[in-house]
């Protein structure tokens, strides 16, 4: 077995951290959207 292994520094950490929040941020705004967007149509037809 010929595992690569990765350092784990705070520069590491950092990123994986801004790259997990950028992933969180994107799919709120995208359920936001939708969820607007669904109001909006319930209040339509009633």
């Amino acid at each position: 077995m010929n595992k690569k292994s990765k350092l784990i520094t705070p520069d590491v950490i950092e990123e994986c951290l801004c790259e997990s929040l950028d992933i969180i941020e994107k799919s709120t705004l995208i359920l936001e959207k939708n969820s607007s967007s669904h109001r909006k149509t319930k209040i339509s037809s009633k």
